[in-house]
């Protein structure tokens, strides 16, 4: 008796490994490689791309060739004002405005970062963005529609980064202002 049921146990297992297996390879080509998910450039090359659409304040949607991609723009953090599940915060929308003043329609360069990911946990392509040769991303910063935001490693414009935010911290503009978010997030 003893017998049989060591018999069934190697089964088990192998049918579990077996459908795990499927579940990961399905993951891999069909989710995880999907043409909005790849990264939209290799490690230390700048695309081009046309902006469809603001998503939010750090997060825009762009065609680049025919592909669409959600990009997440470095450095930077943004009040949420889309998030499923999360309340609007403070100068969330006035954030994704500017965003949406500055680049809807507009034809833009990626430039990915070596020291950080091509694409975040939700997919997202990882870049700074240009607009001709200005810095979006320091933009919103500089303007006090977004903060310097360091993911572990310091990215390669961290510098211009944090020094627009010191500037736009001391000057009490945009969500530092204590008329918007009483001077602070």
């Amino acid at each position: 008796m003893r017998r049989g049921r060591l018999s069934r146990a190697p089964w088990g297992v192998l049918a579990f490994l077996i459908v795990s297996g499927a579940v990961i390879a399905y993951r891999i080509d069909y989710v995880d490689n999907s043409p909005q998910d790849a990264p939209s450039a290799t490690p230390g090359q700048e695309v081009t791309a046309d902006v469809r659409r603001v998503i939010d304040g750090d997060t825009i949607l762009v065609d680049q060739q025919g592909v669409e991609r959600r990009v997440r723009l470095l450095g930077i953090d943004t009040p949420e004002s889309v998030k499923p599940g999360a309340p609007v915060e403070c100068f969330g929308p006035e954030a994704a405005a500017r965003t949406t003043e500055l680049l809807t329609g507009q034809t833009v360069r990626l430039e990915p970062d070596p020291t950080q990911d091509q694409t975040d946990v939700y997919g997202r392509t990882l870049a700074y963005v240009w607009l001709d040769d200005v810095l979006v991303n320091d933009v919103l910063v500089a303007e006090g529609f977004a903060r310097e935001y360091t993911y572990e490693v310091l990215g390669i414009h961290h510098d211009i980064l944090a020094e627009s935010q010191r500037h736009a911290r001391d000057e009490g503009l945009g969500l530092w202002s204590s008329a918007t978010c009483a001077g602070g997030r």
